[in-house]
């Protein structure tokens, strides 16, 4: 809806407990007058079929930094349409 702030939620997963906290250091940082992000969850480690589900059920989308989705993930994200976004970079 116009003026309305939306929300982003996320399930984010990472390789190392160094790289999240980076990672949740610079998603706080995040302003933009129409989105607010929200970190629903976090972990390390490969994406798994709880992430899938958790996103699913809260219309989250699953950012993967350094980390895959497990096969039975993907495809249970692609049965539920949630999206994995896998990244390279932090």
């Amino acid at each position: 809806k116009e003026g309305e702030v939306q929300d982003l939620l996320l399930v984010v997963k990472s390789d190392s407990p160094g790289s999240m906290e980076a990672l949740k250091h610079e998603i706080a940082k995040f302003e933009h007058p129409e989105v607010r992000v929200k970190v629903i969850h976090d972990g390390i480690g490969g994406v798994n079929e709880s992430d899938v589900y958790l996103a699913a059920a809260s219309n989250a989308v699953i950012a993967a930094f350094h980390v895959i989705p497990e096969d039975r993930a993907e495809q249970l994200a692609s049965q539920e349409g949630v999206d994995i976004r896998r990244y390279n970079i932090i």
